[in-house]
C-alpha cells in the first residue's frame, strides 16, 4: 500500500472476516492542503490483510477509537467526504 492510501483507510474499508482492505481513496497534498482522492490510476482494488496485521490493527481501533475526518475532495471542492478513521 502506498502512504496515502494508508491515511486514506476508513473502518468500512477493512473486512477482517475476509483478510482484505479495499482501497478506494487516498489523502493527497494539493496547493498545501490535504484532500481526499482517487488512488493511483483512479481505480479502488482489495489487497490481502495478513492476520499478524489483522490483529495489530484491531488493537489499534480498540485502543483508539474511530472519529470522523472531513477533508475536501480534489475533484469537487464543494463536495467533502468524512470517512470514520482509526485516530
Amino acid at each position: 500500500m502506498r502512504q496515502g492510501e494508508v491515511f486514506g483507510l476508513a473502518v468500512d474499508d477493512v473486512d477482517f472476516d475476509a483478510g482484505r482492505l479495499h482501497i478506494q481513496r487516498q489523502v493527497k497534498l494539493v496547493r498545501h492542503r490535504l484532500v481526499l482522492g482517487l488512488p493511483k490510476n483512479n481505480r479502488d482494488r482489495r489487497v490481502p490483510l495478513p492476520a499478524s496485521v489483522a490483529d495489530v490493527l484491531r488493537q489499534h481501533m480498540k485502543d483508539h477509537p474511530p472519529l470522523t475526518v472531513t477533508l475536501r475532495g480534489k475533484t469537487r471542492p464543494a463536495q467533502s467526504r468524512s470517512p470514520r478513521t482509526s485516530s
